[in-house]
């Protein structure tokens, strides 16, 4: 059984202007749901009572959405239920996704975040399923604290991959290889009509399915992120400008007087 467990979190309870609605969206769609708000004192409250050896380790993170990121690991692990960045609004019921996993026996769901690369498509930890003291956020967790540490070159590589999406990635590759999926829920296609390219040219994007409202996020986001995405959605028109640029060079040499 998943718990019927609604986490959301921020700094404080004072909530930027653009997030504000958002809490009241969950309430709205799951009147019968349990709705926790964690704030960042609450977070390493959490970490302090639940795990007091990993606690040097979250304060002594660089950036602060590292400890965002990894409390939300603990709670879904300690509490169960799902978790949800506040930039996505609530635009239908969860129940149906919830009885569907347990109708199949599933006891995590992951998303895809829709951001495709030569096909391939990372998960995302912005929005996660879970029952309480599962397999897989033990595994998550151990590799937490593997990569505590790490530094990869850049801000954006170093969040992504110590606490961010790339771990939540490297942790289900881990679970794929070891055939311990009978657990996790994988959801491909809920939130590909808004990656991160359509939320470039839009305020907001509601997922094709209907169940998100979904608005610009990107709190954390330094320069590197946004020179990162900007060359992710724009990979196509950049290549085409390159090739035409090579073939000008190749054009004009091959033109030009020999002496």
């Amino acid at each position: 059984m998943i718990p019927r467990i609604i986490h959301q979190t921020y700094k404080t309870d004072n909530l930027p202007e653009r997030w504000k609605g958002t809490p009241q969206t969950w309430k709205q769609h799951h009147p019968r749901w349990k709705y926790m708000f964690w704030s960042d004192h609450d977070n390493r409250e959490l970490i302090k009572r639940v795990d007091p050896e990993f606690l040097p380790m979250y304060d002594a993170y660089k950036y602060p959405i590292q400890r965002a990121d990894a409390v939300r690991y603990y709670i879904l692990k300690h509490y169960g239920g799902i978790y949800v960045d506040l930039d996505m609004q609530a635009n239908a019921s969860f129940d149906s996704v919830f009885e569907k996993m347990e109708m199949e026996q599933k006891s995590v769901g992951l998303f895809s975040s829709g951001n495709r690369l030569f096909g391939q498509t990372s998960l995302t930890n912005s929005i996660m399923i879970a029952a309480s003291h599962t397999r897989f956020f033990d595994l998550v967790i151990q590799k937490l604290k593997q990569r505590s540490s790490y530094d990869y070159w850049t801000p954006h590589l170093t969040i992504m991959k110590t606490t961010g999406p790339l771990l939540i990635d490297n942790a289900w590759r881990t679970t794929r290889r070891t055939a311990h999926t009978d657990e996790v829920e994988i959801f491909p296609d809920f939130l590909s009509s808004c990656n991160v390219c359509n939320l470039q040219n839009q305020d907001t994007c509601i997922t094709k399915n209907k169940y998100l409202k979904m608005m610009i996020g990107h709190s954390w986001h330094n320069f590197d992120s946004k020179v990162i995405n900007f060359l992710f959605c724009n990979r196509v028109k950049i290549l085409v400008v390159v090739l035409i640029i090579v073939l000008y060079v190749y054009s004009s040499q091959s033109h030009s007087p020999h002496p």
